[in-house]
């Protein structure tokens, strides 16, 4: 079916994010895009360092007191409400036996 065919007020989510991007100034673009970035760069993150606590087999309580954090924020990090540093990246891939390699492609 349709979804317009259900409301006429109906409006694709694609069409309205287009329709709110040509909205904005080019400040309130370049801090959208900004952003957007940095929640994909938190997506990204929050599923390496879940693959790797799920990979060694350990909760969150273990994985975090083996790199010298807590679960309050390694559950931030899977999450993606926090974007971890580099020195903790080294202290979770080390916890489990890996090496972190940062690669500009």
């Amino acid at each position: 079916m349709n979804p317009s065919a259900l409301s006429p007020e109906f409006v694709r989510w694609e069409d309205e994010r287009s329709r709110s991007l040509d909205e904005m100034t080019q400040e309130e673009r370049a801090e959208y895009e900004a952003a957007s970035y940095e929640a994909d760069v938190a997506i990204m993150l929050s599923e390496l360092v879940y693959d790797l606590r799920l990979e060694a087999v350990l909760t969150r309580t273990q994985l975090a007191g083996l790199a010298g954090t807590d679960e309050v924020t390694l559950s931030a990090i899977e999450t993606g409400r926090q974007i971890p540093s580099v020195p903790i990246l080294m202290r979770l891939s080390s916890s489990v036996g890996k090496t972190l390699a940062i690669e500009a492609k």
